[in-house]
């Protein structure tokens, strides 16, 4: 049977890992991104918002252009009817 003395005696190894893994998560979450990094963040955003908006701008022309070209060739085989 074990002695009373022993049964709830402190673990030092366990609290000082525990309090260093605490620390370290602590100092972790504290060193979020900074103002810089955030506005870079934003500017990417909408850096590649517009690139996005510039190549739908282009491939919707292209398509007016195939469009008309296809009305174009389209418009002499009616009117030889």
């Amino acid at each position: 049977m074990r002695p009373l003395n022993k049964i709830n005696k402190p673990k030092p190894m366990k609290n000082v890992l525990f309090t260093l893994l605490t620390a370290g998560f602590i100092a972790l979450v504290a060193c979020g991104p900074s103002a810089e990094e955030k506005a870079a963040t934003e500017k990417a955003m909408l850096d590649s918002i517009a690139a996005a908006e510039q190549a739908a701008g282009a491939m919707m022309e292209q398509a007016a252009m195939q469009d008309s070209a296809n009305a174009a060739m389209s418009a002499p085989a009616d009117s030889a009817k």
